[in-house]
């Protein structure tokens, strides 16, 4: 009786390895449209019009020197895009790094 078990566990568990595995996506559908609806560029926006000092808080300096610093590092910090998904903007790059360095937490 228990070698019956015993062999029905076993090739229950061959099976399980011989399956396929599920295939994981890199973005999710949802997301896929983040370049165009993005919060990124609505809220730098919103914050450099409307809320000079919330948007010295976010980025922990001026607009202008932001957009400066974007320009200068921008070609060395951008990525390429690939058929599988759309590279970060270089301006959301800095300003994910620049969160990260001023608080330590990550995103």
């Amino acid at each position: 009786m228990y070698m019956a078990a015993a062999a029905v566990l076993i090739h229950k568990r061959r099976l399980q390895k011989m399956k396929p595995k599920k295939r994981t996506v890199w973005v999710s559908g949802s997301s896929t449209g983040l370049a165009m609806y993005g919060y990124y560029h609505y809220l730098m926006d919103e914050l450099r019009t409307a809320h000079p000092e919330d948007y010295k808080r976010f980025a922990r300096m001026d607009p202008e020197l932001f957009e400066e610093l974007v320009r200068r590092m921008g070609p060395r910090i951008k990525k390429q895009d690939t058929l599988f998904r759309e590279a970060l903007n270089p301006g959301l790059r800095l300003a994910i790094a620049l969160m990260f360095l001023a608080t330590g937490e990550s995103y």
